[in-house]
């Protein structure tokens, strides 16, 4: 998991050296042509031209390249990621989760019928503590929000009080149950989550293409992302 996402961010990094290789070779083939001096000044021209097209086309490659190398990573990362998740999260028999399914209703409905929103807060509180199976406090924070929604709307002056406990459940039913190893994979499946939009190129990168090839291919590599 951590090393395919280093790989990717290494993949990241180096894309503007890849450019910089580039341009570099662009540049010295320019050089030769200009310095030709069997070549006539049209005849420069039109060399100078169809070489800037076929740059220009490689600078098209070099970025698909660089975003498929680098989508490829993250997509291992995830890979990885959810199976370790799905290891942990081993999903227990059905009549274990027709129990749990028949409990969270009863909750919701006491939580309606709770007498002021504090005893609301401490039949949830108290329902999260009785869990201890880890799918199933997967499945149960998921319908948190939910649940606890009436509780919060009618908290009034208590609110506060009553959210800072149920924020401590929350973060009890999201890492209360999990082994180190699940921590790191479910971390790294949220730096996928923030990295797979990223540009491939920077936004310097994206300025010398538009001096050296055009703002007509700057448009088509920030198109393509």
């Amino acid at each position: 998991m951590k090393t395919n996402i280093i790989q990717a961010n290494e993949i990241l990094n180096e894309s503007s050296g890849r450019y910089r290789e580039l341009t570099q070779r662009f540049t010295s083939e320019s050089s030769k042509i200009r310095q030709d001096i069997k070549l006539s000044d049209e005849g420069k021209r039109l060399l100078l031209d169809s070489l800037k097209e076929d740059y220009k086309d490689e600078v098209k490659r070099l970025k698909t390249q660089v975003e498929c190398e680098y989508l490829e990573a993250l997509q291992k990362a995830k890979a990885d990621s959810e199976r370790v998740l799905e290891k942990t999260l081993a999903k227990p028999s059905e009549k274990e989760l027709s129990k749990y399914a028949e409990a969270v209703n009863e909750l919701k409905t006491n939580v309606l019928l709770a007498l002021n929103p504090g005893a609301a807060q401490e039949t949830v509180t108290k329902f999260a503590a009785g869990i201890n199976d880890p799918y199933i406090a997967n499945q149960f924070k998921q319908e948190f929000g939910n649940i606890i929604g009436p509780i919060i709307v009618n908290a009034g002056a208590s609110a506060p009080g009553i959210k800072q406990t149920l924020a401590k459940t929350y973060e009890h039913l999201s890492t209360g149950f999990m082994t180190d190893e699940a921590l790191e994979a479910r971390h790294s499946l949220e730096q996928v989550e923030q990295m797979q939009h990223a540009k491939v190129f920077s936004g310097a990168v994206l300025d010398n293409v538009k001096a050296t090839f055009g703002e007509d291919v700057v448009k088509e590599l920030e198109g393509g992302n």
